[in-house]
């Protein structure tokens, strides 16, 4: 049996979805317009500083997950 989402419908589900949250929540920190609302609900990182954004582009660290599997492959490699 196949799981079919219908897309256009699983987006707008999504797109209110984000709006109510974002609605109802004061979210960036301040009230906002229709235009405001918008950029919100699209793009959920105010700014594209260094430390708003993604670590690994801009601070080259690793992902939790990378350091993970890196640290249970040293560990791995001490005990055999």
């Amino acid at each position: 049996m196949l799981n079919i989402v219908p897309k256009r419908a699983f987006r707008r589900n999504q797109y209110r979805r984000l709006k109510n949250k974002r609605i109802t929540k004061q979210y960036w920190g301040y009230n906002k317009n229709k235009k405001q609302l918008g950029l919100s609900i699209n793009t959920p990182k105010p700014c594209s500083y260094w430390m708003c954004g993604n670590p690994r582009k801009y601070l080259g660290e690793k992902t939790i997950h990378e350091k993970k599997s890196y640290l249970e492959l040293k560990y791995l490699r001490w005990y055999v």
